[in-house]
């Protein structure tokens, strides 16, 4: 993934670059300028990152990442695997083997730039593992409160499982601590620790929610006290057809496990209310949280139906609709994440003209180049290439099929006109045509004298400031 070029501005420099700096005596520094110049803790707090960067201290790389981020996604499935092979017999267990390597959620754990939220889901797992196969409650809670090393959002799944515990395990006490602790930690770290630490002196995330409050506190507050209009804003399509998607490749089961499903509904109403899109899609960390609750909630949910003797006839009547989202999956892992594992003639030039550019040279990167030239202290996210000696940028802004603007209308011009290779490149390999406003960029920087060209290979550019 990271060698095709499918790691990002955003988000993988943001948890790679810090760490280098770190290292380097600047703890958590965020090198490229427009990133507000803030430490990483004025994003996300996230405490757990110091521990990321020991071994940066042996040789800086963002295989470490991807490394840790395998173990996470690893260890998430073979607690669910172990959760259900204690619950299930084997056909049962198989049926949910298949159901969580056929996921889209946990498929893209492995494809995505890293984040935070994978570590979470981990711990969510965990937490679920002990309490459901007879452990104190109190360990599950401790191991969720550690969430807040992790990220700040910890707080939210925190407090759901402490609605949880009061309300179905009669752990009155600790449910109420952690229900009040998840929400009110959550909110101060929020709303008082990250805006120390970034340049505009606020959270930038709570944009997100602006509709509700011009900040955390207010945005809580709204939320609870206008029910109709935070209801409004639950029941729109986008996020029905989100619920929709989550729930339909297990057949719907988690909702026949409503206790434990429960424990989801606060991360699911974070993303319901956001006015962010990529809230409501079922391939991004922010469906991370809730995996390991839907497929834990799947596993008792078919233990009761085989108990009761219903599961033959369920799985009769769900079969068609489990095969059709599985065949789906695979199809999809084809069609859309093939340019995850197969690289192209632009991939192995820009590897090659990577070589050419001096270590510590001044840099003005795009996007998906950026992060393989990110160890270094002058970055700059290309088109900001003034105070900068090399620019380097891909000529094609990549956009897929599955992302907004991406509509049918281009991909009828495509066919109209012939253009049969690239449509096989857009569907397989993701590169389509170019972003109108990046095409602009690419325009305006060409225009200028003061960069010479060294190499144009592939579409992938390598210039040099004129001396």
């Amino acid at each position: 993934m990271h060698f095709n070029l499918q790691t990002n501005y955003f988000d993988q420099l943001f948890f790679d670059n810090p760490l280098w700096n770190t290292i380097h005596g600047k703890l958590m520094w965020v090198s490229v300028p427009d990133s507000g110049g803030q430490i990483l803790l004025g994003g996300h707090f996230s405490l757990l990152l110091f521990v990321f960067a020991l071994p940066y201290f042996i040789h800086p790389s963002p295989f470490w990442m991807f490394g840790f981020q395998a173990l996470f996604v690893a260890g998430l499935a073979a607690i669910i695997y172990r959760f259900a092979k204690i619950n299930l017999d084997r056909s049962g267990t198989k049926l949910v083997l298949i159901l969580l390597l056929t996921n889209v959620t946990f498929r893209y754990m492995g494809l995505h730039d890293f984040h935070q939220d994978i570590v979470i889901s981990f711990l969510v797992s965990l937490a679920l593992f002990l309490l459901l196969t007879g452990h104190k409650p109190l360990y599950s809670a401790l191991i969720l409160l550690s969430g807040f090393l992790v990220k700040e959002i910890a707080g939210v799944v925190i407090s759901s499982f402490g609605v949880y515990l009061l309300c179905f395990r009669r752990e009155k006490i600790l449910g109420f601590v952690m229900f009040i602790v998840g929400l009110a930690g959550t909110a101060v770290i929020a709303k008082e620790i990250i805006p120390h630490f970034h340049a505009s002196g606020s959270y930038m995330f709570s944009n997100y929610y602006a509709h509700f409050g011009s900040n955390i506190y207010e945005q809580f507050a709204n939320i609870i006290i206008h029910p109709l209009r935070t209801m409004a804003y639950i029941i729109l399509p986008e996020n029905l057809f989100y619920l929709f998607l989550l729930l339909a490749p297990a057949a719907f089961l988690p909702l026949f496990s409503p206790q434990l499903t429960a424990i989801g509904w606060l991360p699911l109403l974070e993303n319901f209310l956001s006015n962010y899109r990529f809230q409501k899609d079922i391939s991004t960390q922010y469906s991370y949280i809730v995996l390991p609750i839907i497929f834990f909630s799947t596993i008792l949910a078919i233990k009761s139906l085989q108990a009761k003797d219903s599961w033959p006839r369920f799985w009769r009547r769900a079969k068609p609709g489990i095969v059709f989202f599985i065949a789906l999956s695979l199809i999809a892992a084809i069609l859309l994440n093939s340019r995850f594992y197969i690289p192209t003639a632009r991939v192995f030039a820009a590897h090659k003209i990577m070589k050419m550019i001096p270590a510590q040279a001044p840099l003005a990167a795009s996007d998906r180049l950026i992060v393989h030239c990110q160890y270094r202290e002058r970055l700059y996210r290309f088109p900001d290439v003034d105070k900068t000696e090399y620019v380097f940028f891909d000529d094609i802004d990549w956009w897929y099929l599955n992302e907004p603007g991406n509509d049918l209308a281009k991909l009828q011009k495509l066919i109209k006109l012939k253009r049969y290779g690239r449509i096989f490149s857009l569907i397989f390999l993701g590169a389509g045509q170019p972003n109108q406003d990046y095409a602009r960029d690419i325009l305006k920087f060409r225009r200028r004298k003061d960069f010479v060209l060294l190499i144009n290979d592939s579409g992938i550019c390598l210039y040099r400031k004129s001396k």
